[in-house]
């Protein structure tokens, strides 16, 4: 049996977290750290809830776990260059009982010079609003002209799966995340 902590983080400031980092530590009966693991989601809103779940990976019995936000940073993420855009995507459904739903895009480079680097930033989020995990792809060299294909799994680590997503967000970027 998997064991992990959840809680549900929220974004209580007015501007955007481009990228949010959770850590845990799992304690045994006596206190002592039986390991650290951490997750992290990008594209958290203001008011946002992220439902976060970390595992602990060990074979030892643990007692108690916490967890803290270890980083974040703040602001927008560098937008895509001049002409390139996002131009379909749509939520697939699994292709099985064991599979995730993915979001299938294709983004176009308009311009006529090639991209260096370009990656696909997908957030899911649950029907009540709240962000369950993001996910992100990438290419590099996209000649001017071309369109590039992409898909990103929505990946569920929680032993008692969350929610599927019923919407999501695809943001363009040339930062790396």
């Amino acid at each position: 049996m998997e064991t992990g902590i959840t809680a549900e983080v929220t974004n209580t400031g007015d501007t955007r977290l481009s990228y949010i980092e959770v850590q845990a530590a799992f304690r045994n009966e006596a206190g002592d750290i039986l390991d650290t693991n951490y997750t992290n989601v990008v594209g958290l809103k203001s008011g946002q809830t992220w439902e976060a779940y970390v595992s602990y990976l060990g074979d030892e019995t643990v007692a108690d776990a916490e967890l803290e936000v270890a980083d974040t940073t703040a602001g927008e993420l560098a937008p895509p260059p001049e002409g390139v855009e996002l131009i379909e995507d749509s939520l697939e459904p699994p292709e099985d009982e064991f599979g995730s739903p993915s979001v299938v895009g294709r983004a176009e480079n308009g311009s006529d010079s090639s991209v260096d680097y370009l990656q696909a930033m997908v957030s899911f989020v649950a029907e009540n609003g709240n962000l369950l995990s993001s996910g992100s792809t990438n290419v590099s060299n996209l000649p001017g002209g071309e369109t590039w294909r992409f898909e990103v799994e929505y990946l569920a680590i929680s032993p008692n799966k969350p929610d599927e997503p019923s919407d999501y967000t695809v943001t363009l970027t040339t930062s790396i995340q």
